[in-house]
C-alpha cells in the first residue's frame, strides 16, 4: 500500500491556525514554566477531522516516601503525608482532518503534614498549549505532537508564606511522536516517545508511553458500550541537570522532602488502568464517555513514590455531522442517482478516514463525491451506507473522509465505493 506524503497544511483555515499556535510557542518556550510530569501522561491529542472534545478529569495523588537517586525506596525524613488534588480541562479542535490543536487548563490543592510543613495552598497549576499532526494516516497511523507547558502561579511567594509548591515553576516543551495499530474493530495499540526541554537548569528526559484501548468509537461513530485502556507510561531523565544526583534533595523546598517537585534527575515508570462506559448519540453526532482508574507508581528514580485515583469525562463533538445531515432516513435510490467507476475500501483508518484503491490515474480528483456500498456474497452491490468525499490523493489510491451515513454500520474493508456523478 502507498503512504500518503506528509500533509501540505497550505488550506488557508489551517495555515492560519498553524502560524498561530506556532508563534505562541515560541513565545512561550521563552518564558520560565513546568507542568507537572508526575500526574498527567504524555498522550496523543489528535481527533479525526471536524471533531471537538472536551474532557475534564480529577486525580488525587498521596505520597510520604520517594524513589531516591539510585531508585531505591525510602521514606522522608519528618513528613507525615503530601495529599495533591488537581483538575484539569482539555479542549481538542480538529481543524483539519490531520491537524488538532489542543489546550489543557490545571488547577491543583497541595496539602502537606511534616515537622517542616503543615499548610496547604490551592491555585491554578501548569497549563499546556499543544498540536498534533497527522503524517501519515493508513492502517498505521503515525503522528507528531508538540506541547508547551507554563505555570500560572509564583513558588517564591509560596516559600516566603511557608506554603507548599504547585509545581516546579520552570518552561517545559515536550516534542515527540505516536504510533497507533488497530486490532480488531474496538482495539488499538499506540506506541509514544518524545523529547522535553526544560528551563532552570532542570533536567531534559524522554517522556514515553504504551497505550492498549478498548473503544466501541473505534468500530463505528456513535456507537455505546464499555471503554477499557491500559497505559504504561513515565519519563526518563538524560541526566543534564548541573546539580548532580547527589545533590537530589537541594531543591526540596516547598515539597517537604518529596520529590515530587524541584527534583534532580528524576526519572519514573507508572502503570495506569481506567475502565467505563461511552454513550453515542443516533445520528452519531455527539457522544459521552465517563471513566474511573488508578495509578501505581512502578519505579522511579529521584521521584515521589505514591497511588493516584482519577475520574475522567469526555463529550465529543462531530460538526460536520448534524443530526439533520448524519442520518437520513432512507438511503438513495440507485436508480435516480448516476455513478461512475469502481473501487474497493482497502484500509480503514478512523471512523472518519478510509482508503480506497482508486487515484487520479482513475479520473478521481480533490472534492470528488463518492457512495459507500455493502458487497453480497455473489460480489454485486449491497445497499448504499455513507457518502464520502475525497480529501487526498494519490495516483493509485484516495483518502476519503465521511460525510453523511446513510445506514448505521461499520464500514470495512472490502466494501464498494463510486463516484457520485450526478447528485
Amino acid at each position: 500500500m502507498k503512504i500518503f506524503p506528509i500533509i501540505r497544511v497550505a488550506q488557508r483555515r489551517g495555515k492560519r491556525h498553524l502560524r498561530s499556535i506556532g508563534l505562541a510557542l515560541a513565545a512561550l518556550a521563552s518564558g520560565s514554566a513546568q507542568a507537572d510530569q508526575q500526574m498527567l501522561p504524555w498522550r496523543l491529542h489528535h481527533q479525526d477531522g471536524g471533531i471537538w472534545k472536551i474532557s475534564a478529569e480529577g486525580l488525587t495523588f498521596g505520597t510520604n516516601s520517594n524513589y531516591g537517586p539510585t531508585g531505591k525506596k525510602e521514606s522522608v525524613s519528618g513528613l507525615d503525608g503530601l495529599r495533591r488534588t488537581e483538575g484539569a480541562a482539555t479542549l481538542e479542535i480538529a481543524v483539519h482532518p490531520r491537524l488538532t490543536l489542543f489546550g489543557r487548563g490545571t488547577w491543583n490543592l497541595t496539602d502537606i503534614r511534616s515537622s517542616t510543613i503543615d499548610a496547604s495552598q490551592y491555585g491554578l497549576a501548569d497549563q499546556s498549549l499543544g498540536l498534533a499532526l497527522r503524517l501519515i494516516d493508513s492502517r498505521v497511523a503515525l503522528d507528531f505532537q508538540v506541547q508547551t507547558d507554563l505555570p500560572a502561579y509564583n513558588n517564591t511567594d509560596a516559600q516566603a508564606q511557608g506554603l507548599p509548591f504547585l509545581g516546579d515553576s520552570t518552561t517545559n516543551v515536550h516534542i515527540g511522536g505516536f504510533a497507533t495499530v488497530p486490532f480488531g474493530q474496538q482495539w488499538q495499540l499506540r506506541a509514544g516517545a518524545g523529547y522535553t526541554t526544560r528551563m532552570a537548569d532542570f533536567s531534559s528526559s524522554v517522556p514515553w508511553s504504551l497505550e492498549l484501548v478498548k473503544d466501541p468509537a473505534f468500530e463505528q461513530s456513535g456507537a455505546s458500550g464499555t471503554v477499557i485502556r491500559t497505559l504504561f507510561w513515565g519519563f526518563s531523565s538524560l541526566n543534564t541537570d548541573p546539580n548532580g544526583s547527589s545533590a537530589a534533595t537541594a531543591r526540596q523546598a516547598g515539597a517537604a522532602g518529596s520529590f515530587l517537585v524541584n527534583a534532580v534527575n528524576p526519572s519514573l515508570a507508572v502503570s495506569r488502568v481506567e475502565s467505563g462506559y461511552r454513550w453515542g448519540s443516533d445520528a452519531g453526532s455527539s457522544n459521552v464517555a465517563v471513566l474511573a482508574g488508578y495509578s501505581y507508581t512502578l519505579w522511579g528514580q529521584a521521584a515521589a513514590r505514591g497511588n493516584t485515583w482519577h475520574l475522567f469525562f469526555e463529550w465529543s463533538l462531530d460538526r460536520r455531522r448534524t443530526p439533520s445531515q448524519a442520518s437520513l432516513p432512507t438511503h438513495p435510490s440507485k436508480s435516480f442517482l448516476t455513478y461512475s467507476g469502481k473501487g474497493r475500501i482497502v484500509a480503514v483508518s478512523s471512523t472518519r478516514t478510509l482508503i480506497i484503491d482508486q487515484g487520479s490515474h482513475q479520473g478521481l480528483a480533490m472534492g470528488d463525491r463518492m457512495d459507500i456500498f455493502t458487497v453480497n456474497a455473489d460480489g454485486t452491490l449491497g445497499q448504499p451506507v455513507a457518502r464520502a468525499e475525497v480529501s487526498r490523493l494519490d495516483w493509485e489510491q484516495a483518502q476519503l473522509t465521511i460525510l453523511q451515513i446513510f445506514k448505521e454500520t461499520a464500514i470495512k474493508e472490502g466494501f464498494a465505493v463510486q463516484k457520485l456523478v450526478q447528485p
